[in-house]
């Protein structure tokens, strides 16, 4: 059975305890009652079922009052009647509260439904009245304690009682923007995808924005292929997420690589940096996670690789396992994976000192805090104190409060923050994505009408037949009909736009920022440099997808791009110095500019 079916199940049981337990007491009462009734009226034929049948008419009121009725037939008349009055007003509020819903539900537009009970959806919940407190939300759940906290006008429970479909009618999916399925169960949370979307082949007018959590991460990249995902449509667009790679992501983004090991741009070709090495201790979901996304950031303005080395203790089979996902996983990083040998500390230490003076961060990912600590003081004890240390956890801080005090440790649980509403919605990334679509379209669209008007030439001169006509590229679409690898693909290119910019002292700033905006396009070097470690980024980002070199094939995951930099043509390196040059203008039109780093201590 179900989880959310048990809870359901669970909680109606406690509703109905407080009646039963009153309607045993009124028929123990009545019959009791009844049968000294009868015995001091002489009465002696059928007393127990004429007693059963007297009691069960004090339920419906069709009993007759005699003043000679004893204390219990009483007491029994008075429960039966609450009992009756009870029953009719719960039903009656039953009815009459879940038209009022459906009425007030049939108003809205452009709100937010939260379909599931899991541990992390109240979470979510709650991170979105905080982000917007006037947000109106449909939370659909098994838990009727979920009203006792939920004080605001804003958000409506609903207990499913019915088939997930009506569930959704009744929360005017077809009118929502948002949709996010986070039950406890995978392939409940794809299910409501799925019935969202036929839901909305009937309301095409506005577009809906389906997440399904997926908590399997073995699972995610074979669901990432379902057609509800893929396929999207003007008024559907279907999305996965995961924690651990929400997590990972949190990571990456406030703990990168070069922020530990600073690599900014020169004009000689020559560049001399500290050491990019990272350590990753742990090798589980998280762990392989975060692995995929220093592997994704990682690219550098000098075009050297990132090297990682894993420490776990099933290494030598993740490694044969990445290692056959990856297979031009050399291209972009150099990977190692290290036996954890030992659980003394003295042996850990030995086992690390091959790492002295190489490592400029280490990120500790084992599910154990215990295992975390004693990992950290053995490093701590063999490498040099300027390393940083990032400790990934999942619990309440005190264990870690006395390891948190020492200099360069950081200690953050990004497993909780990986369910907030910015986290996954993430409204300002998926406007910087759309505006690198738009800019690509406009750029494509330009070439593509150049094209066919040298083919209509041509063609008029007898120089061509009509199969030489040029097509446009699958990817000259508007955004709401593009592939969701593709959308993905320009949400990374945005999410990268803060690691290019540290490579040239530069960081992002609001437009009312009072520092003057650093045009850093005028400079035609810089401009290369930027766009050749754009190129390598988009390499990394497509293996890690699964794509490798070969002639251009979308269905097999083939690319004839994925070369080092100075092997593309001149036109393929125009793409990414177009990109390079369009990021000022991109971040005018969502509120930001380009300014000069402030130097921190």
């Amino acid at each position: 059975m179900q989880p959310e079916k048990k809870r359901w199940l669970r909680d109606s049981f406690k509703g109905a305890l407080l009646p039963v337990v009153s309607c045993v007491i009124t028929l123990a009462l009545g019959i009791t009652g009844y049968i000294q009734y009868y015995g001091v009226n002489g009465v002696t034929l059928d007393v127990m079922q004429r007693a059963l049948y007297d009691t069960l008419q004090l339920f419906i009121l069709e009993y007759d009052f005699d003043k000679n009725h004893n204390i219990l037939i009483k007491l029994a008349s008075w429960t039966g009647t609450v009992l009756l009055i009870w029953g009719a007003t719960k039903i009656y509020v039953a009815v009459f509260r879940r038209t009022i819903l459906y009425r007030r539900i049939s108003l809205w537009k452009n709100h937010v439904i939260l379909y599931g009970a899991s541990e992390h959806a109240r979470h979510t919940l709650e991170s979105f009245i905080q982000a917007e407190p006037k947000t109106r939300i449909v939370y659909i759940d098994t838990n009727e304690s979920t009203r006792e906290w939920l004080s605001t006008r804003y958000v409506i429970h609903i207990s499913p009682s019915d088939s997930p479909f009506s569930r959704l009618r009744l929360a005017g999916v077809g009118r929502a923007k948002y949709l996010i399925a986070t039950t406890s169960d995978d392939i409940t949370n794809i299910h409501i995808l799925r019935l969202a979307l036929d839901i909305k082949k009937e309301s095409t007018s506005s577009l809906l924005l389906a997440w399904a959590h997926i908590s399997n991460t073995k699972l995610l990249a074979e669901l990432n292929d379902l057609d509800v995902v893929t396929k999207t449509t003007p008024y559907f667009d279907g999305r996965l997420y995961n924690g651990y790679y929400n997590a990972a992501r949190i990571i990456g983004k406030k703990f990168a690589p070069d922020i530990f090991a600073p690599v900014h741009y020169q004009k000689s070709a020559e560049y001399v940096t500290k050491p990019r090495h990272c350590l990753v201790v742990g090798f589980g979901d998280f762990g392989e996670a975060l692995t995929m996304q220093l592997i994704r950031i990682g690219q550098f303005i000098d075009c050297q690789k990132i090297r990682l080395t894993i420490i776990d203790r099933k290494a030598e089979s993740n490694k044969m396992d990445f290692y056959t996902r990856y297979p031009d996983l050399p291209l972009i990083a150099d990977v190692d994976f290290k036996q954890h040998l030992s659980e003394s500390s003295s042996s850990r230490q030995s086992q690390y000192q091959e790492f002295i003076g190489s490592i400029s961060v280490v990120y500790l990912c084992q599910n154990n805090i215990s295992e975390q600590i004693l990992t950290f003081h053995a490093l701590r004890q063999t490498l040099a104190k300027r390393i940083f240390y990032i400790i990934c956890h999942n619990d309440d801080l005190p264990p870690l409060s006395g390891i948190t005090q020492a200099q360069n440790v950081i200690a953050i649980n990004p497993f909780f923050q990986a369910y907030d509403k910015k986290v996954i919605i993430e409204e300002e990334l998926e406007a910087l994505a759309r505006h690198f679509h738009l800019c690509y379209l406009r750029r494509e669209q330009d070439i593509f009408d150049q094209k066919k008007q040298d083919f209509r030439q041509r063609y008029q001169r007898g120089e061509c037949t009509i199969d030489a006509e040029p097509r446009p590229k699958p990817a000259m679409v508007p955004w709401n009909e593009l592939p969701e690898e593709i959308k993905v693909s320009n949400r990374s290119l945005a999410e990268h736009i803060p690691v290019k910019l540290r490579a040239i002292g530069c960081e992002l700033a609001p437009l009312h920022d009072t520092r003057p905006e650093y045009d850093f396009t005028s400079d035609v070097e810089v401009v290369y440099q930027l766009a050749r470690m754009e190129h390598n980024r988009w390499m990394a980002d497509k293996i890690m997808s699964g794509w490798t070199y070969g002639e251009r094939d979308d269905e097999r995951k083939l690319h004839d791009n994925l070369l080092p930099w100075q092997e593309l043509s001149p036109d393929i390196q125009q793409y990414d110095i177009n990109a390079i040059k369009e990021i000022p203008a991109m971040l005018a039109e969502n509120g930001l500019k380009v300014c000069r780093l402030i130097e921190k201590k």
